[in-house]
């Protein structure tokens, strides 16, 4: 894996999947692996800075604590008009996808 010019998680598995038909679930375990971004690749400390990253964006008018959804996602919004996707909204989901890189 280390000749392949991929830089994303997903580029990964598509070639283990399709080059070599590996499952899903293990194409995943090995790329996980592979890039060292699985648990047991990291200390304890970096796993809790990991962990709360993103968590210090204050919970304020409409962008709220994400409830028991905490372990993937940090904050949401609730949408109820189409006017509520407004530069507001598209600045935090490009600074989320950003984060998420």
């Amino acid at each position: 894996m280390s000749q392949q010019a991929f830089s994303k998680h997903g580029e990964y598995m598509t070639f283990l999947k399709k080059d070599h038909a590996i499952t899903h679930g293990f194409a995943n375990f090995i790329t996980l692996k592979f890039r060292e971004a699985d648990a047991g690749s990291s200390d304890a400390d970096d796993l809790i800075t990991i962990q709360y990253k993103g968590k210090d964006k204050p919970y304020i008018g409409r962008l709220e604590t994400s409830g028991p959804f905490g372990t993937m996602c940090t904050h949401k919004i609730q949408l109820t008009e189409l006017e509520q996707v407004d530069d507001e909204l598209l600045s935090w989901i490009k600074e989320a996808y950003e984060q998420a890189k």
